[in-house]
């Protein structure tokens, strides 16, 4: 079950706690666990039994919030919602539960909604995928590069999705939790805008402060910043240390053997270091593979013929620099400073153009 990340907190009644009458057809007897999401992940807090199809839980929330309903004898099958303190009605098929229908709460009405949206745009990028994919197989750069554009315009256009709804919903907790979930592209120069428009009580909320203890971190790896430092042993057996590094225009790449496009990316991080390593352009590429996919990683930098810095991140670098999707790309210039984050491809190359004046 995928968790989606849109509600309001405004519910249609004056209840002062949340009761779900809940009837679920084809399940005579069982049990649904009840759990909150903490970090990302379910947290069980309740167990609440099924009698002839039907059940009642209440629960007494301080703010509206998500909640996972999963079956017990099945934990793979399970009902998900985005609840206040409403009184709801609750149906669903024992065969389907993840098609829930609830009646009674406003909020899970407008997460619904605006989750259709989101949907809509990632299945615009399977199908990009997929068309990239045919393309790499067939050894069509010039449509591979196209499809990459339109790629990076749907990220855009999912990130708007949220970006609105954070900008028109400012007095929901549920904008700060997906501007910190759902982006991925977690950018502070674009994010910290936003989040300064939220209202106090959202930025008091759970969500509120998760999100600015993200911000604070990303504070340090926005723009302008002195990356932070790190230690890691090359492939070659030696230690590379950033901030013995300086004097160098440096790209970190985090990537992995697995992750597709990351290595569609890998020529052309060959090709810039064949045409900028003179002038002292050096890339630092930083595996996120488990330990023991090492011969995996060392083949796949065989297969694609990488002539640069290797390294395996044994220290959890990856957690320092806050990233949550691969590939991920952080420019760092002569002073050890962050000139721009996430460049690939054609915009990289722009930008290498750019510093050295070809």
């Amino acid at each position: 079950m995928a968790i989606a990340f849109i509600g309001t907190l405004v519910s249609c009644n004056n209840s002062t706690e949340l009761k779900v009458n809940g009837t679920v057809e084809g399940l005579e007897n069982g049990n649904f666990i009840v759990a909150k999401i903490e970090n990302n992940k379910p947290t069980n807090i309740d167990t609440v039994a099924v009698t002839n199809g039907k059940f009642v839980y209440t629960e007494k929330l301080d703010n509206a919030d998500f909640r996972l309903f999963i079956l017990q004898e099945n934990p793979q099958k399970g009902m998900f919602m985005f609840v206040g303190n409403d009184n709801i009605t609750l149906t669903s098929n024992l065969d389907s539960l993840d098609k829930v229908n609830i009646v009674g709460s406003k909020s899970n009405d407008t997460y619904t909604s605006l989750i259709e949206s989101f949907k809509k745009v990632q299945e615009e990028k399977g199908k990009l995928y997929q068309e990239a994919q045919m393309a790499q197989m067939q050894k069509d750069s010039i449509k591979l590069e196209s499809i990459k554009d339109a790629i990076e315009l749907n990220d855009k256009k999912a990130e708007k999705v949220v970006y609105d709804f954070a900008k028109e919903n400012s007095n929901s907790p549920l904008s700060a939790w997906a501007l910190n979930t759902i982006i991925q592209k977690f950018e502070y120069e674009t994010i910290n805008p936003i989040f300064e428009g939220l209202t106090q009580e959202v930025k008091d909320s759970k969500y509120g402060k998760e999100l600015n203890e993200r911000l604070t971190k990303m504070a340090k790896l926005a723009v302008g910043a002195v990356a932070p430092d790190f230690t890691l042993t090359t492939t070659e057996g030696t230690d590379f240390t950033l901030s013995q590094q300086k004097g160098k225009i440096i790209l970190i790449d985090f990537w992995a053997h697995w992750c597709k496009p990351c290595r569609a990316e890998n020529p052309n991080n060959i090709a810039l270091i064949n045409k900028y390593s003179k002038d002292g352009f050096s890339i630092a590429g930083i595996s996120v593979d488990r330990p023991q996919d090492k011969d995996k990683w060392l083949q796949a930098i065989a297969t694609d013929e990488i002539n640069y810095t290797q390294m395996l991140d044994t220290k959890e670098v990856n957690k320092e620099y806050d990233v949550r999707f691969i590939p991920t790309t952080i420019l760092i210039d002569k002073e050890g400073k962050i000139i721009a984050n996430n460049l690939r491809g054609e915009k990289l190359a722009e930008k290498l153009a750019e510093i050295f004046g070809y």
